[in-house]
């Protein structure tokens, strides 16, 4: 559907946590954090969907994916092929007008996903130190 890009730095202190974290403990906080953030996007449009008139088949389709490369995670959130109808319902059609519900989850939610990003990241964090101690 649509792509958003999010970048994620300006807490210093937990750029300097997660940096000093060691190759795989760093991949994964990070893909966990993006995948946080991906649930409140989804929670969203699927709320939105409830506010349309969703049989919840499309609500239900809604899934998230994260997936970790050398320098970045994306994450995908949208309808499964169950919710193929998914795009013509944000985008319209000839014959419908765009009744968004994915883009508006993230557009109105940003700073939640952003919150919820580092928070996980902060997380991550806290227990593999507290492993390493242990």
């Amino acid at each position: 559907m649509s792509e958003k890009s999010i970048d994620l730095k300006g807490r210093k202190e937990l750029e300097e946590q997660l940096a000093a974290l060691a190759g795989r403990a760093h991949k994964n906080a990070v893909v966990a954090g993006v995948r946080a953030g991906a649930a409140v996007v989804r929670k969203a449009a699927r709320a939105n969907l409830i506010n349309n008139k969703d049989t919840g088949r499309l609500s239900r389709s809604i899934t998230t994916q994260a997936k970790a490369y050398d320098d970045h995670v994306i994450a995908r959130v949208g309808p499964s092929t169950d919710g193929f109808y998914g795009s013509m319902m944000e985008y319209g059609t000839s014959r419908q007008a765009p009744e968004p519900f994915l883009a508006n989850a993230l557009q109105d939610n940003e700073d939640s996903v952003v919150d919820a990003i580092y928070d996980k990241i902060q997380s991550h964090i806290d227990k593999t130190i507290a492993k390493s101690k242990a």
